[in-house]
C-alpha cells in the first residue's frame, strides 16, 4: 500500500461517472473472453473488501483492478459525503459521512468487478490506518524510551504538521500529496507546535541551546520570525547521553490563543555537582510577528518549574502549575504545588492556590500534564503525583477547590504503601478526564519486582468526573489494557483516546507474557460505562508516545509509535513513525 495518498472530494468521486443501481448482496464478475478459449478467465486483482470506520468507510482493492467508483445509499437515496480520499494507485478509497444511519448499501465498481455490500447493525467500527510516516530516529536515542515527537492538525483539518526527535519538522497535506515545509534542526528538536487559530501560521518551539520559537507561514513555508528563549532563560552545555538534550531550554507547551500563541518556556539543568536550577516563563506571542504581548512573571523568570499550562478556548483565562526543581526529591516549605491563574489578555496574575504535600507519605507535591481548563474558563482539572484529583473553581480568576478526590492516593500493600500518580488530564464542558498510572512505591523505597502492576484498585484506568458540585461524582471508569500513555480529547469533545503499554511479565501460571502496545478509543456520546464507550483498540508494534492529536472534527487521530524495547538494543525494531488513524 502506498503511504502517499491523494484527496478528492465529492466532485472527484462524481467525476468517476458512477451511476449504478443498488443490488444488496449481489456479486457479479465482468468476464473477459480468453483468446481461443471456450471458458471465462477470472479477471486480475483481488475481490474488493470494505472496512467500516467510526465516521466513514474504506474500500480496498488493489492496483491490478483499480476502483472506478463508489456509491452509498440509504433507503434508495444517495448519501451525501463530507469528504473522501483516493490513493494514487486507485487501490483504495476512503469516504467520510455519518455512518450511524443504517442500513447502508454500498456499490463498488472497479475496472473488472462490481460488488455490493449491506452495512447494517451487525457491522462494528474498526480502526483504519490512513497513513504511516517514517520519522528520523536519533542516533543516540535511549533504547528504553520512545523518542519525542509531536503532531498537530490545522484548524480546517487539511494540513498536518509533525516533528521528530531527530530534528525534522514538516508540514504536509493530511494525505501527504503536498508538502509546504520541511526543515532539519542542527542541534535539538521541536518540543511542541501549534497552528494559529486561523491556520495561517505554524508556531514551533524547540529544545536546544538556543530554545528558539519559530513562526512559519503555512502557505509559503517560509520562516516569518523567531524568538530566543535562552536570552531570558539562559543556556547551558549539554549534559551528555541520550537524555542530555532535556537540560537545554525548551518550549514545553505551545498553545493557540486566538490570533496569538501561549508558550511555556522551561530550562532545568545542573550547573554543578549536587546542584539543580530551573528558570520558567510564560509568553503570549503574536502568531504572525512573534511580538511579545506579555510575559509572566513580568519582572524576571520564575526560579521554579512551570510544568504545564492550559487555557480557555478564547485564551482569556490561563492557568499553570508550579513546583520546585526536582519535585519528588525535595523537602522544605517550598515543596508545595502552586496553581496560578492569569488574565489571558494582560498576563497579570489574578490568583493562586497553594496545595501542600500529602502528609505523611510525601514531602513534595507536583503535577505534570494533568492540568486542563474547561472551554469557557470557569473550571479547571488538576491531578497530582500522589494520586489526588481536584476540580477547581476559577470564578473571578481566583482558583479555589470545588472538590478533591483521592483516586490514587496511597494504600497499604504488604509492608509498603503504593500509590498511582495522575499522569494526564483533559476537560470538556461537562466532564473531567484523568489517567491513573500504575502502582508506585514511595520515593527511595526498595522496589519489589514481584509486585503486580495493578495491586492498587484504581491502577491503570481512565476516569471521568462531573466538574461541578462540592463532592466528586465519578461518571465512569475504563480499565486500560496496560499502563496509560497519554490522553487525547478531540476538539469536538466526542472522542477520547489513550495510549497504553503493557510491559513484558509473567501470568498467573508463571508463564512469560510479551509486551503489548496500542491505543484505545472511546466514544463519549455513547451511554453507559467506560467499557461500553470503547469503539476499538489498535495494536502497535512498538510503544506509543504520550503526545497525540485529533483533527478539529475528530476524524483523524495522529499518534507516534516508537521502537519496540529489547534487552539487546541491536535486536530492537527501528520502528519510529507517525500513524494517522480513523
Amino acid at each position: 500500500m502506498s503511504q502517499d495518498t491523494g484527496m478528492n472530494g465529492m466532485r472527484a468521486l462524481a467525476a468517476l461517472g458512477v451511476a449504478l443501481a443498488v443490488a444488496a448482496g449481489a456479486y457479479a464478475l465482468r468476464h473477459r473472453a480468453a483468446g481461443g478459449s471456450d471458458g471465462p478467465e477470472l479477471p486480475p486483482g483481488n475481490a474488493v473488501s470494505l472496512v467500516l470506520g467510526r465516521g466513514g468507510i474504506v474500500v480496498e482493492g488493489d492496483a491490478a483492478d483499480p476502483i472506478a467508483g463508489v456509491r452509498v445509499t440509504h433507503a434508495g437515496a444517495e448519501r451525501a459525503l463530507d469528504g473522501s480520499w483516493t490513493w494514487p494507485d486507485a487501490g483504495r478509497a476512503a469516504l467520510f459521512f455519518d455512518t450511524s444511519v443504517r442500513p447502508l448499501d454500498v456499490r463498488v465498481e472497479t475496472k473488472h468487478r462490481e460488488q455490493s455490500f449491506r452495512v447494517d447493525g451487525s457491522w462494528a467500527p474498526a480502526p483504519v490506518l490512513l497513513r504511516s510516516i517514517d520519522l528520523t530516529l536519533p542516533a543516540d536515542y535511549a533504547s528504553d524510551q520512545v523518542p519525542d515527537a509531536v503532531a498537530a492538525f490545522s484548524p480546517d483539518g487539511q494540513w498536518l504538521a509533525y516533528a521528530s526527535a531527530g530534528g525534522e519538522l514538516a508540514v504536509q497535506s493530511v494525505t501527504g500529496e503536498t508538502e509546504r515545509l520541511r526543515r532539519s534542526l542542527a542541534e535539538g528538536y521541536v518540543k511542541d507546535l501549534a497552528f494559529a487559530a486561523d491556520g495561517s501560521m505554524l508556531v514551533a518551539g524547540e529544545q536546544s541551546p538556543d530554545g528558539f520559537v519559530y513562526g512559519f507561514d503555512v502557505i509559503s513555508g517560509k520562516e516569518a520570525w523567531r524568538f530566543r528563549l535562552a536570552d531570558e532563560l539562559e543556556s547551558s552545555p549539554p549534559e551528555g547521553g541520550a537524555y542530555g538534550v532535556y537540560a537545554f531550554p525548551g518550549a514545553y507547551r505551545v498553545l493557540a490563543a486566538g490570533g496569538d500563541v501561549l508558550v511555556l518556556g522551561l530550562h532545568s539543568w545542573r550547573p554543578g555537582p549536587q546542584q539543580k536550577r530551573s528558570l520558567s516563563r510564560i509568553y503570549r506571542l503574536d502568531a504572525k510577528t512573534g511580538a511579545v504581548r506579555w510575559r509572566f512573571p513580568a519582572a524576571a523568570p520564575l526560579p521554579r518549574n512551570l510544568t504545564w499550562l492550559s487555557a480557555s478556548a478564547d485564551g482569556s483565562r490561563v492557568v499553570c502549575v508550579s513546583s520546585v526543581p526536582g519535585a519528588g526529591q525535595q523537602t522544605g516549605d517550598d515543596a508545595d504545588l502552586e496553581v496560578l491563574a492569569l488574565d489571558g489578555v494582560s498576563g497579570a496574575e489574578t490568583g493562586r492556590l497553594t496545595l501542600p504535600p500529602l502528609a505523611p507519605h510525601f514531602k513534595s507535591a507536583y503535577s505534570w500534564q494533568s492540568l486542563a481548563v474547561v472551554p469557557d474558563g470557569s473550571c479547571a482539572l488538576l491531578g497530582a503525583n500522589d494520586g489526588r484529583v481536584w476540580s477547581l473553581e476559577l470564578k473571578d480568576g481566583q482558583p479555589s477547590v470545588r472538590w478533591r478526590c483521592d483516586v490514587g492516593t496511597p494504600i497499604q500493600a504488604g509492608t509498603l504503601s503504593v500509590h498511582c500518580p495522575i499522569g494526564w488530564g483533559a476537560a470538556s464542558g461537562d466532564a473531567l478526564f484523568v489517567t491513573v498510572d500504575k502502582n508506585y512505591e514511595p520515593f527511595g523505597a526498595v522496589t519489589q519486582p514481584s509486585r503486580p502492576p495493578d495491586v492498587h484498585p484504581e491502577a491503570a484506568t481512565v476516569q471521568s468526573f462531573a466538574p461541578g458540585g462540592t463532592e466528586a461524582q465519578r461518571q465512569w471508569r475504563f480499565d486500560v489494557p496496560g499502563r496509560p500513555q497519554g490522553l487525547w480529547l478531540s476538539p469536538d469533545r466526542r472522542w477520547l483516546a489513550a495510549g497504553y503499554h503493557q510491559p513484558a511479565g509473567t501470568n498467573a501460571f508463571n508463564q512469560a507474557t510479551p509486551p503489548d502496545f496500542g491505543i484505545a478509543l472511546l466514544d463519549l456520546s455513547k451511554p453507559g460505562s467506560g467499557r461500553e464507550k470503547l469503539v476499538w483498540t489498535y495494536a502497535t508494534e512498538g510503544p506509543v508516545f504520550f503526545r497525540g492529536a485529533f483533527s478539529a472534527d475528530g476524524r483523524y487521530l495522529a499518534v507516534i509509535e516508537g521502537p519496540k524495547p529489547s534487552p539487546d538494543r541491536l535486536s530492537a525494531t527501528r520502528t519510529y513513525r507517525l500513524l494517522v488513524l480513523h
